[in-house]
């Protein structure tokens, strides 16, 4: 068990200036001596990142970020940024600059471990009680609390609190596993939506489902190269195979250039009017962040062609054009089981067992793998997938770290799919389902159903209480076809089970169908088959 000591790099205070936007107003410790509210050239983004735009929409978010290390620029550092902001009259200690309604300010502390979701806990108090002073000259509170967070030691395990795959599961249900599987393929997926807080923490989540990615894979995700940079910054070394002494040190390339509140010490200063207009443009691109038709429009001119795959958070939509990845992203009918099993036990059973779960998962799926082009096995994972699995570069870095998978205890693993099994009444009734809530056409007659029900139940005041009896058929029906799957429901087939009269009839028997016990073995392995492997997680190595 390994222990992280003085994880704190410094504590960071940045406030939104209405002429200068946003700003350092308070660093501790100082980053350059004598110049409290400077910025070395690396961290030059971190005042847009701990505000970042359309946070004034909120009265308090927290967002997760990363910056490349100063001592070490091949390696990444780690930023959680707890977002306030007040109205004005509840300032006591006013300043010139407060000219608006309210005050926004966000503290940011910089980590050497990425701790998110452990510091966000402990900042949110720490901000909550730092504004309630209303006097933002006095610091002392919060350098208390980066002395308080230095002087405990961290385990590197508690990386993962605060981070709750139990959320990530009810919110996405079936498409969580579809998403662990996109992030297999190391394909260019663009996720956005609103707060970013939100955002940050449920990409964090996601990638916290690979085993050991989160507490020690992401040491070189600030080190990137941009086709067509953002900003004109310097470019650093990317990938899993560069090594340090390859990395382009970015403050011997700018050793005599220092950035205050993230501006360039270097530019001429702004007039008023330029000022105005860059906060103009600032505010339309925010108002226009998230406008679905802005970003429909740019889809058309195929202007993210940088990106495969779009993935809405907030309305939980997976988009892409590409024909070859939807066929490898298809969930058969083994996947679908074993989301579905998730689904129906993540509330009971906790962020613990939900992340075993995946991550034998994973050990099944490289251990059939190994079978030869073609095997049966493959289909159990959708065998595209699998051809395009084993063609990325992290296979392979993980086929030759391992010596070709020469694990005793992995190799003896029989290579099958944890959930596989006789098709069922289950299965079809499961397929259906997802069907209709991945699919543009089922997504269509969803809503053509809930619009039809709607328009039954205005015309029934009318015509009395027939149409009424209609509905509920309709909807009785329509339930009974797209609910999720029942505990016992593989416990019978086709020919056991009677022939409804009517919808009322199916409807009764699924709640039938709810009370009786547990799934065959035959139909759905146990809880424990996947269980028992979960062991064997630290004894495989998953690039």
């Amino acid at each position: 068990m390994s222990f992280i000591n003085e994880p704190i790099l410094n504590i960071i205070v940045v406030g939104f200036h209405h002429k200068k936007g946003c700003q350092v107003e308070h660093c501790y410790p100082e980053l350059i001596p004598g110049k409290p509210y400077e910025l070395p050239a690396a961290w030059r983004h971190l005042p847009a990142l701990a505000l970042p735009d359309g946070s004034h929409n909120y009265l308090s978010d927290t967002i997760f970020f990363n910056l490349p290390g100063l001592t070490e620029p091949a390696h990444t550092v780690y930023g959680v940024s707890c977002f306030r902001q007040i109205p004005v009259e509840q300032v006591v200690q006013k300043t010139e600059d407060m000219t608006r309604s309210s005050v926004q300010k966000s503290v940011c502390v910089v980590c050497r471990a990425p701790l998110f979701g452990r510091l966000a806990v402990k900042m949110e108090l720490v901000v909550r009680a730092w504004f309630l002073q209303g006097d933002f000259c006095q610091t002392k509170l919060l350098e208390d609390a980066y002395n308080h967070l230095n002087s405990c030691p961290v385990q590197i395990e508690q990386t993962l609190e605060g981070l709750s795959v139990q959320k990530l599961v009810e919110s996405w249900k079936h498409k969580a596993l579809l998403l662990f599987k996109l992030l297999l393929l190391r394909r260019k997926v663009l996720i956005y939506g609103a707060p970013a807080g939100l955002l940050s923490s449920s990409l964090l989540t996601l990638v916290s489902l690979l085993p050991n990615c989160l507490e020690s894979g992401l040491s070189l995700a600030a080190n990137v190269i941009l086709s067509r940079p953002l900003s004109p910054i310097v470019e650093s070394s990317a990938g899993l195979e560069t090594k340090s002494n390859d990395i382009v040190d970015a403050s011997v390339l700018n050793q005599n250039e220092t950035f205050c509140n993230g501006i360039s010490q270097i530019d001429e200063e702004l007039s008023p009017k330029e000022t105005g207009n860059m906060l103009e443009e600032k505010d339309r691109i925010s108002r226009q962040s998230f406008d679905e038709n802005i970003l429909a429009d740019v889809v058309d001119r195929q202007d993210l062609s940088l990106f495969d795959v779009l993935v809405e958070l907030n309305e939980m939509r997976i988009e892409t054009a590409d024909m070859a990845l939807r066929r490898q992203l298809t969930l058969g009918t083994e996947d679908l089981r074993f989301a579905d099993h998730i689904v129906r036990h993540a509330t009971a059973q906790g962020d613990s067992w939900i992340r075993d779960q995946f991550a034998s998962y994973l050990i099944y799926l490289l251990r059939t793998s190994l079978l030869p082009e073609g095997s049966r096995e493959f289909d159990s994972y959708n065998s595209q997938f699998m051809t395009a699995f084993k063609s990325t570069p992290a296979y392979h870095k993980w086929l030759k770290s391992t010596n070709d998978a020469d694990v005793e205890s992995f190799i003896n693993l029989v290579p099958m799919h944890p959930f596989s099994g006789q098709l069922s009444v289950a299965d079809m009734k499961l397929k259906f389902a997802h069907t209709m809530s991945t699919t543009e056409g089922g997504r269509k007659v969803t809503a053509a159903v809930a619009t039809t029900g709607r328009a039954v139940a205005t015309t029934s005041r009318a015509v009395g209480g027939a149409l009424s009896q209609a509905r509920g058929a309709l909807s009785g029906w329509w339930s009974a076809l797209t609910a999720p799957a029942p505990a016992a429901a593989s416990d019978t087939s086709l020919d056991e089970r009677p022939p409804p009269s009517d919808a009322e009839d199916v409807a009764e028997q699924l709640e039938d169908d709810n009370r009786k016990g547990p799934p065959a073995a035959s139909d759905e392995p146990p809880d424990k088959f996947i269980e028992d492997t979960a062991n064997s997680v630290g004894k495989i190595r998953v690039v």
